[in-house]
């Protein structure tokens, strides 16, 4: 009896030294911005540097977007810093390779193509993690976070 109670206890001592809790992160403080699961697009002259849609160049009516399945909606805003931006949103319900073809009048068809996944985000998300992105036809910049939202500058010939 004394060697089982001895067995227990020992047993009870080592489960108790390990450091089985995980700490979760204190997120009291931290602010979370919603998640944004959208691509931007501003259209710019390549030689001037002007915004082709503030223009009329680029006539946002004229734009066509489809993932090879569905024609995508797209809509414009109005950035005080940078013009008119087109935009679409990125469904996240199913990951993996997205790719959308962009035409428009005037202009040479392009593609946007890139990787998506979950992800969860210690205090804030879920996110939409992005990552492979490929745009062809037009020179282009874009910012890259790792995470949608997508911003693309296009800079058209």
């Amino acid at each position: 009896m004394l060697q089982k109670s001895a067995l227990f206890f020992l047993t009870l001592f080592i489960l108790s030294c390990s450091n089985s809790k995980t700490e979760l992160p204190d997120c009291s403080l931290v602010d979370c911005d919603v998640a944004d699961n959208t691509v931007y697009i501003l259209f710019l002259d390549a030689d001037t540097d002007e915004n082709l849609l503030d223009n009329g160049d680029v006539q946002s009516e004229t734009v066509l977007i489809n993932d090879g399945t569905n024609e995508i909606t797209h809509s414009i805003v109005e950035n005080t810093e940078m013009g008119t931006i087109l935009y679409f949103n990125v469904n996240p319900a199913n990951y993996g390779n997205k790719s959308f073809d962009i035409t428009f009048e005037g202009g040479e068809p392009f593609t946007i193509s890139f990787n998506t996944s979950y992800l969860e985000g210690e205090c804030c998300g879920p996110f939409t993690e992005i990552d492979d992105i490929e745009i062809t036809t037009y020179t282009n910049d874009f910012s890259h976070y790792g995470t949608l939202p997508l911003n693309i500058v296009l800079y058209i010939d």
